[in-house]
């Protein structure tokens, strides 16, 4: 029996890519993407042209609206098999080699996709309703891993169009096989070596996407654009006497540094980020009361000569079609 409310136990969002920025990608390339919450960013603020000689109180025909403002996010639990578009909505299509283990690359200096369009449906309640978010491009992607639980990324970005309908665009998305990454089963290399003593490691991938609207008649943005990627982030260690990261931020040396991760399904699958070179910066180690003393650096990443800022690598068995 249908629920009177809309519950996000019975929710899901799905995402397919679009041929042209803005309209509804094919039904057939939407897939289920796992998430632990979505929020479509909508709002159609309203404003005021005030006008004088009308009295105290605000004159009817005094409100408008510049049209919609879409800022959707949601945080994607990292799966084995389904965190491929995931890295593909902010990092653009991956470079796929291999026949029955693939590994797929992408790079920062790909070129975003032309568009995601996004669905969020409301199942439960009778009529359904689903959230149909069109022109939906990343303007961040972040990740704040620590020793527990699974790993997991927010996307955040701009869209062009929102509507709402009783009809899904695909009932019946393509899933993926489950098969989370834990945080327990990663480890950061420094020059391919594991760093000890790691607590915490946050990151945040920037596309520098460029909104705006024209003067189209739309009321929409009329376009959003990738600017320059921007990848900072802070390491958290035990406080030791292991001095090697301070010594790098004190000689603002830069080193490779990678975030590896593996599981527990196939030996062979990875989960692998590269920073060909990362710029720390020491910032202050409070000791607070007895208990033990921590260490933080931030970090911002560089771009090498004929390489990349970032390079994500993911290593299974799906096929490059089903991305």
């Amino acid at each position: 029996m249908p629920d009177i409310r809309a519950y996000g136990k019975n929710a899901r969002l799905i995402a397919g890519i679009e041929t042209t920025w803005g309209t509804a990608g094919t039904p057939t390339t939407f897939r289920q993407l796992s998430v632990e919450n979505f929020d479509p960013g909508l709002a159609i603020p309203k404003k005021e042209q005030l006008v004088i000689g009308n009295g105290p109180e605000l004159q009817s025909g005094s409100t408008y609206t510049d049209g919609q403002e879409l800022s959707p996010s949601f945080t994607a639990v990292i799966g084995v098999f389904d965190c491929l578009p995931i890295f593909r909505m902010a990092m653009g299509t991956p470079v796929t080699t291999g026949t029955t283990t693939l590994t797929h690359v992408f790079n920062s200096a790909t070129d975003l996709p032309e568009g995601y369009t996004l669905e969020g449906g409301q199942t439960n309640i009778s009529p359904a309703v689903y959230q149909l978010i069109a022109g939906f491009k990343v303007s961040n992607l972040a990740i704040d891993l620590s020793p527990e639980g699974v790993m997991k990324a927010k996307l955040s970005g701009r869209a062009k169009a929102y509507s709402e309908s009783g009809t899904s665009i695909r009932s019946t998305p393509t899933t993926y096989t489950a098969g989370r990454y834990l945080n327990k089963n990663f480890k950061l290399k420094r020059a391919g070596t594991d760093l000890a003593n790691v607590q915490s490691f946050s990151m945040n991938y920037s596309t520098g996407l460029e909104t705006g609207r024209l003067l189209d008649g739309s009321g929409t943005i009329g376009f959003a654009d990738a600017g320059i990627d921007r990848c900072t982030g802070r390491i958290t260690l035990r406080f030791t006497a292991d001095s090697q990261l301070y010594n790098d931020a004190l000689a603002e040396t830069a080193s490779a540094f990678s975030l590896v991760g593996t599981t527990p399904i196939n030996a062979g699958y990875s989960l692998t980020f590269d920073w060909a070179r990362l710029l720390l910066e020491p910032i202050s180690d409070p000791v607070e009361a007895a208990g033990g003393v921590m260490r933080s650096f931030n970090f911002v990443a560089e771009r090498v000569s004929g390489g990349d800022l970032m390079k994500v690598t993911v290593i299974n068995n799906t096929a490059a079609a089903n991305i």
